[in-house]
């Protein structure tokens, strides 16, 4: 589920040319997400933040990590001051990843077992309609541990 949230956050947050995002199933527990050439606006007249806390923010799951990161650049180097357009500061051309370490003892289950089964687990959640993936968006998802790999509509 956390996995699905993800996903759908980063495609409905940050817009992208081709609307994607690769989520990987880590064999050690942790999961992780990505979005390549992403764009993410912010109004002119709000407090300023960085803009990995912007992306930060929207998750809030992040409570059910241990550990938590997000990575942002463009082109290699972390972006500098946003663009104004309009009554919007925009960031173009972005690569996001985020990952965390979900916290085991937390949620009360053993570590590193979340994802027996992750790729089809995670599509059984969009089958069942209880996290929305718009027909336009595309998730790739990667399990390592089982060597799966499979993209969801």
């Amino acid at each position: 589920m956390i996995a699905a949230w993800t996903a759908v956050d980063l495609l409905e947050y940050v817009a992208t040319p081709e609307p994607r995002v690769m989520v990987t199933l880590h064999r050690d527990g942790d999961v992780s997400a990505a979005v390549t050439g992403g764009r993410l606006s912010w109004p002119v007249s709000a407090k300023p933040w960085p803009v990995e806390d912007l992306i930060r923010e929207r998750m809030w799951w992040r409570q059910l990590s241990s550990s938590m990161t997000v990575v942002v650049l463009r082109n290699g180097t972390p972006p500098e001051t946003a663009e104004t357009v309009g009554s919007e500061l925009v960031w173009n051309d972005l690569d996001i990843a985020v990952r965390w370490a979900l916290d085991a003892e937390f949620l009360g289950v053993r570590p590193r077992s979340w994802w027996r089964d992750g790729v089809a687990r995670l599509r059984a959640v969009f089958d069942s309609n209880s996290v929305r993936l718009r027909p336009d968006r595309q998730l790739l998802v990667t399990d390592e541990a089982a060597g799966t790999v499979a993209s969801i509509p």
